[in-house]
């Protein structure tokens, strides 16, 4: 992850961080505002806009080289450095800009980028945690089960109805509503 050093005129002032690690060609940017970083007129702002300020000889010069190329990668064929290969050199990384989307990644609370899907483990198919549309009135015993109310996205908070058998004659019905992360691979 890089840093960049943002100055201002004022002691209040507005700066962009740009966070780079091997994501490129998209990289994060936020806007910061200096007086939450300490209200100095020249702040160092860590790049995960988080309270890790860096230090100000460790930012310098680095503006001039804020947005990463190919060359950035941590190898050739493993961009990410997540240790599975790309697509390019026949490896099965479908994302080999993104350390987190491979083989085999198990379920993720992540919101996806605009454009992607959840798909973080490369199978081509986005799969949530738990069921979607339930609904446990009318539901026969043998499937009665919990999951998400409606069909939400990956990465978002959402009603989660738990479901269960119960009552003379046994039906399956309601017994909770919770809120619960989507989770998806």
């Amino acid at each position: 992850m890089r840093a960049i050093r943002v100055a201002s005129a004022g002691a209040i002032g507005v700066g962009i961080v740009i966070a780079a690690a091997c994501d490129f060609p998209d990289p994060l940017l936020f806007d910061v505002d200096m007086a939450d970083a300490g209200g100095s007129s020249d702040s160092s702002i860590s790049a995960d806009g988080g309270g890790n300020d860096v230090p100000p000889d460790a930012a310098d010069d680095v503006a001039n080289d804020a947005m990463p190329d190919a060359n950035d990668c941590a190898s050739e064929c493993d961009c990410d450095g997540d240790g599975v290969l790309a697509l390019e050199c026949d490896g099965s990384d479908c994302d080999d800009h993104d350390p987190l989307r491979f083989p085999d990644a198990g379920f993720s609370p992540r919101i996806p980028a605009p454009g992607q899907s959840g798909d973080w483990n490369c199978d081509g198919i986005e799969e949530k945690n738990a069921p979607t549309g339930v609904k446990c009135a009318g539901t026969p015993v043998g499937q009665c089960a919990s999951g998400f109310a409606d069909s939400p996205a990956c990465g978002t908070s959402a009603t989660f109805v738990v479901c269960e058998v119960s009552g003379a004659p046994e039906q399956c019905m309601e017994a909770a509503r919770q809120t619960r992360t989507v989770e998806c691979r």
